[in-house]
Formats: structure tokens, C-alpha cells, sequence
């Protein structure tokens, strides 16, 4: 009982810390790291198959820290271009996809489902400059738990403004 009692009143302060803060913290960003689907922090590195707007291609994720990451696209363009402000917060997963000297970006959000086996869909909407909504799926097998995320315990989430804060933690 004592246990579960520090860890309420531990969870209750670092919230009120980073909620109360105008430009939050490093633990804020920390946190956020323990973003969790079903349990669990996901690897999303590697090549992912796109759809989006009706048009094939690949998704690259080359680099992800904890629950940021980054990399490229390439859909039916015949171009590359950068994945940039990647995050997934929960099962929420956000990009932008940006074009050198164009001044083209398409803002995707979707929702990351991972089935038994480690086949993992994103599905969701982008918009082009800020318009329009337009579908978009992807999907990649063999996605696994990342190394710096562990088995859920208790998941304890907040949002205050723009910020959103999710804690997990197990007793």
C-alpha cells in the first residue's frame, strides 16, 4: 500500500511540474518516451509500404529515440523526400512530409495498430499545405518493442494546452 502510495503522490508531482511549466521540461520529453500501444514502446524503424491518396510508395524510418523519430518518403513522385517531426504518442502517430525548395508539406496523423505477431498498420489522414483530408495507409511486419520501452504497468496520462503527457510505470 505504501508503495502504490508513493507512486501516486511521485506521478502527481512530475505532472504538476510539467503541465504547469510554460515551455515544459526535459522530463516532459522523457516521459513522452514512454509512449506505449498496446503495452509496449514500438521499434518503428525500417521500410514501410504507403498508400496514400490512392498512390503507392515507401516509407523509410531510419532514425527513431525514444518516441521520435525520422527518415524519408518516397510515394509514386519519382522523389525522395524528408519525414521530419515524427512522434508517436500512444497510438497516435504523426509526420510531416516536406519538400526541398518546393515549399510543399503534407502533415500525416494516423493510428498505430500492432497485431500478435509484430505486423504492425498505421491508418489515418494527411493534408497538403494545411488543406484538403486525404486517406492514407501503412504497413510493415515484423515491428518490435524497442529496447527503450518496457511492459507497461499502469499508464497514467494528462493534457494541459498543446501538451499532452502519458506516464507508465510499474509497481
Amino acid at each position: 500500500m505504501f508503495k502504490k502510495s508513493m507512486y501516486v503522490l511521485i506521478c502527481t508531482l512530475i505532472f504538476t511540474v510539467v503541465l504547469l511549466t510554460p515551455n515544459g521540461l526535459a522530463t516532459e520529453k522523457a516521459l513522452a518516451a514512454t509512449s506505449t500501444v498496446g503495452g509496449h514502446l514500438y521499434d518503428l524503424s525500417g521500410k514501410w509500404d504507403i498508400v496514400a491518396n490512392s498512390a503507392g510508395g515507401t516509407i523509410n524510418i531510419t532514425n527513431q529515440s525514444g518516441n521520435e523519430f525520422s527518415g524519408t518518403v518516397h510515394i509514386d513522385s519519382g522523389s525522395t523526400e524528408k519525414m521530419i517531426s515524427g512522434r508517436i504518442t500512444g497510438d497516435t502517430v504523426t509526420f510531416t512530409r516536406m519538400w526541398d525548395g518546393r515549399g510543399l508539406r503534407q502533415d500525416y496523423t494516423g493510428t498505430l495498430s500492432v497485431d500478435a505477431n509484430g505486423n504492425a498498420t498505421i491508418k489515418g489522414k494527411f493534408t497538403q499545405n494545411g488543406a484538403g483530408s486525404y486517406n492514407w495507409s501503412a504497413s510493415k511486419s515484423s515491428v518490435s518493442k524497442s529496447k527503450e520501452g518496457a511492459t507497461a504497468g499502469q499508464n497514467l496520462r494528462a493534457t494541459a494546452g498543446n501538451k499532452q503527457v502519458c506516464l507508465t510505470w510499474s509497481a
